[in-house]
């Protein structure tokens, strides 16, 4: 399932250090907190979309390549704990930030488990949240750039 998914973050159509053209997908499970969130990092220069946590997530996820996820996950809400895990299934490389409004052991046990490479806590500043987003997503340039080399030299290797 990972061959499927293109990297954004590898086309040759922008440079490396110019993240902003990724493809984020903004999961949450406020339509008006998500809409805003959205904004922000649209004028931050990121491709945005915004959807709520649940089938149409999945749906999204299954049909287009995202080179981070942002997700709103509310203790408690079930569905959030039920698609995240198929969310991981359907793209095991995708980084994901988690977002909750309470610091809570429970909530940081679901991000443990998501493999989430961050976890922020409501309300979040702009600053905070581009931070973030910068910082996964240049690490995820590096990493892919590393799995490319690697893929060079394996191929060299067998000629």
């Amino acid at each position: 399932m990972a061959t499927r998914i293109k990297n954004n973050l590898l086309d040759n159509s922008f440079a490396s250090e110019d993240y902003t053209k990724a493809q984020l997908l903004l999961a949450h499970d406020d339509a008006q907190s998500g809409f805003g969130l959205g904004q922000i990092l649209r004028a931050l220069g990121y491709q945005v979309e915004v959807v709520s946590v649940g089938p149409q997530m999945l749906r999204l996820l299954e049909q287009n390549s995202y080179d981070l996820m942002v997700v709103d996950i509310h203790v408690g809400s079930l569905e959030a704990i039920d698609v995240m895990p198929r969310a991981r299934q359907l793209c095991p490389e995708l980084p994901i930030v988690v977002m909750t409004e309470k610091a809570t052991l429970a909530g940081a046990i679901a991000a443990i488990k998501l493999q989430a490479v961050d976890y922020l806590l409501k309300p979040v500043s702009a600053e905070e949240l581009h931070l973030v987003v910068a910082r996964t997503l240049q690490k995820r340039i590096a990493q892919n750039h590393r799995q490319h080399l690697l893929h060079v030299i394996d191929n060299a290797l067998a000629e």
